[in-house]
């Protein structure tokens, strides 16, 4: 898993410190990260999904390297609109 400056935008302290431990033990130690997350649709087909509470996590996964890049993090009704 690759650090993304999304997570320091985040002013909730509590959404930052869950985020931020679904990132380093649930994807980090998955030996296949696809397995938790979901295939977005449409044009935006090559990335996946992760729900983490009323938070979505858009990343991209590069499966040769095991690297998961959080592009984009953001509320459940905002972020894939």
């Amino acid at each position: 898993m690759k650090p993304n400056a999304n997570l320091a935008g985040l002013t909730d302290q509590s959404k930052y410190v869950r985020l931020t431990k679904f990132l380093l033990t649930r994807i980090q130690t998955s030996e296949k990260p696809r397995r938790i997350g979901e295939a977005l649709k449409g044009r935006l087909g090559e990335y996946w999904k992760y729900r983490v509470g009323d938070y979505r996590l858009i990343c991209d996964i590069d499966d040769a390297t095991r690297t998961v890049w959080v592009l984009k993090i953001g509320d459940r009704k905002e972020i894939c609109r």
